[in-house]
């Protein structure tokens, strides 16, 4: 085509007095933007949980409020937030008596899965076997389980710290 060429690639650097003039209206607040139902959310878009106080007395009331009527109702608050200088999606969730600020990724962030189902066809036999093995394995504690990985790359540091010559203890 006549006129059209690629596009320039050039470097730009931001500084981070320029990244601060940026507009970020909920840099210090929650900006809660509506209600759904907890269901209407894709547990897909989930990513970090935070615990969410009511931050002074004059808020505790309203605060408490909003847990209860949360819990009794069954629905999310929608709200927009700011986490290390960026806007981010997020929802406010009772759990326990306090509220959670779960973040989402933004619809935009979430890739394509493309076709992952299986066409495999499946006897009414082998479903009823594989239900049986869902309700037999039914009851796992979740909060019982560890990172082995983990456990185990701690142990090897301070191995390794111990043996340097003033590694430690």
């Amino acid at each position: 085509m006549a006129g059209s060429r690629p596009p320039t690639r050039c470097h730009l650097p931001l500084t981070d007095e320029d990244l601060e003039r940026l507009p970020l209206p909920t840099r210090h607040v929650v900006d809660l933007m509506g209600f759904v139902p907890s269901q209407d959310i894709a547990p897909t878009l989930y990513s970090k949980p935070y615990y969410v106080g009511s931050g002074a007395q004059a808020a505790d009331r309203p605060y408490a409020l909003l847990v209860k009527a949360l819990a009794r109702t069954g629905h999310v608050g929608v709200c927009k937030i700011a986490v290390r200088s960026r806007e981010r999606l997020a929802l406010l969730r009772p759990r326990h008596g306090l509220l959670i600020c779960q973040t989402l990724l933004w619809p935009d962030e979430l890739r394509d899965p493309g076709d992952l189902s299986s066409s495999a066809p499946v006897t009414d036999r082998e479903l009823q076997l594989a239900e049986v093995l869902v309700w037999e394995l039914t009851g796992i504690e979740v909060g019982e389980l560890h990172d082995e990985y983990r456990q185990a790359l701690e142990e090897l540091v301070t191995a390794k710290a111990r043996a340097e010559p003033g590694g430690g203890p």
